[in-house]
């Protein structure tokens, strides 16, 4: 579009109202694209009418919930429309007695987590980012607690989403053991809006734990954590979370061993994960507020202020090279790393502070050379211009991603949607 065509908004203001349909401004942006319309529909009916008629216009359109992770994936090879889900912001259905929770797309992680709370419940998605619950889904976010109950894919029981010609589509329910059609949940979990917009997710609670306690571990090695890992792994300990924090390439690092329960319980875990992990460093035991500061300063995404952010995933036995081979990458390219992340699924987050475009290039292809196929690179989050240089997703074996061309071709086969925000430019 050469500027917002006069015909095409009051088309979009036609189908949700001319109060929810505007021209986008520089605080839109897209990785550095600027679309032209913003469009936010109330229903998800009104959303397979905008896609319908973005469709017919040869419009290409960016699903967006509270944009704080937008700048994931791919940049978008275009972006005329972006469609807000902020008007889907209603908790349809909570069977506390099911432990199963069904809300709209728009709805933000904390007020879904406060109105379940009521009942004594959560969600056991705890990513760092206030985000909305379809794009949670839409980028299969998590955080700590990915450790015991895993990802947005698999608290996901059921889904309602929108194709881009409109067609409404829903699978799974509203009960745990109702897996119909749940594999059409997990193909929208981590698509990134490049298959459809998710109007609707049913959700799979947990009760809130009563008690937490917090064992920190410092360790002045890679050895050192990768070995604590490894004697939590293979204890009878029940941790709800293990993260680690390695800000300084030399400065040693820490692991906190977050349990859940009742008192009693939680006391007897506390007291035995010191007495598996004194050998490996110096432990404490935080409770309380204490527990709550710590917590919520080691969570945080290690990348903020950083230049670029990339998500690593290996094997928890390989954790210590993966940390050598960041460091060692690192200061060949005169950068200063910051690591964090789930340690025992070893999902580690990573910043890279300082240098030139050129620096974090050659960083982040060494660091893949160095770990091969034992590691996933990805790039999270970096500045629109150097994304197309540094190779987003990292390589992918090439069967896999001759299928997820074919499954895009069949669900949006005009690239409507996100084009070339997933991997390999889908």
């Amino acid at each position: 579009m050469a500027g917002v065509a006069s015909d095409v908004l009051g088309g979009f203001r036609a189908i949700v109202g001319e109060a929810h349909a505007r021209p986008a401004g520089p605080d839109d942006a897209v990785d550095g694209l600027a679309p032209e319309v913003v469009v936010e529909p109330g229903s998800a009916e009104e959303v397979g009418e905008t896609l319908r008629y973005a469709r017919s216009r040869g419009l290409a359109v960016v699903p967006r919930g509270a944009g704080t992770k937008l700048g994931w994936g791919g940049p978008p090879r275009r972006a005329d429309v972006v469609l807000g889900t902020r008007r889907l912001d209603r908790v349809v259905e909570h069977e506390a007695g099911d432990l199963v929770a069904t809300a709209q797309a728009g709805v933000r992680l904390g007020a879904f987590q406060a109105q379940v709370s009521a009942a004594g419940q959560r969600l056991a998605l705890d990513p760092p980012e206030d985000g909305t619950l379809g794009g949670t889904v839409s980028a299969n976010a998590s955080g700590p607690l990915r450790h015991r109950y895993g990802t947005a894919r698999d608290l996901l029981i059921g889904i309602r989403v929108v194709l881009s010609d409109g067609t409404a589509a829903k699978a799974g329910g509203k009960v745990v053991k109702n897996v119909a059609g749940y594999d059409l949940g997990k193909l929208f979990t981590g698509a990134f809006g490049t298959l459809g917009v998710v109007v609707e997710a049913t959700f799979r609670l947990h009760p809130r734990p009563r008690e937490r306690r917090l064992v920190l571990l410092e360790v002045d090695a890679p050895a050192a954590a990768a070995s604590a890992v490894q004697a939590l792994l293979h204890s009878s300990l029940t941790p709800a979370a293990v993260e680690l924090r390695w800000p300084e390439p030399a400065g040693g690092g820490s692991l906190a061993v977050l349990f859940e329960g009742t008192g009693r319980a939680v006391d007897a875990e506390s007291r035995r994960a010191v007495g598996e992990l004194q050998g490996e460093g110096a432990t404490q035991v935080l409770e309380g507020p204490a527990l709550e500061r710590e917590w919520s300063e080691r969570t945080a995404l290690p990348f903020g202020g950083a230049a670029v952010g990339l998500k690593v995933g290996a094997r928890p036995a390989d954790l210590a090279r993966v940390i050598e081979a960041v460091e060692s990458a690192s200061a060949e390219a005169s950068l200063a790393p910051r690591i964090a992340g789930r340690a025992a699924v070893s999902a580690l987050l990573l910043g890279l502070f300082g240098g030139e475009a050129e620096a974090h290039v050659r960083a982040v292809s060494r660091l893949r050379a160095e770990l091969g196929s034992a590691a996933h690179v990805a790039v999270l989050h970096a500045p629109p211009g150097l994304k197309p240089l540094l190779d987003v997703w990292g390589p992918l074996e090439r069967g896999s991603l001759d299928l997820m061309r074919r499954v895009k071709a069949r669900l949006d086969p005009d690239g409507t949607l996100s084009p070339g925000r997933f991997v390999g430019g889908i």
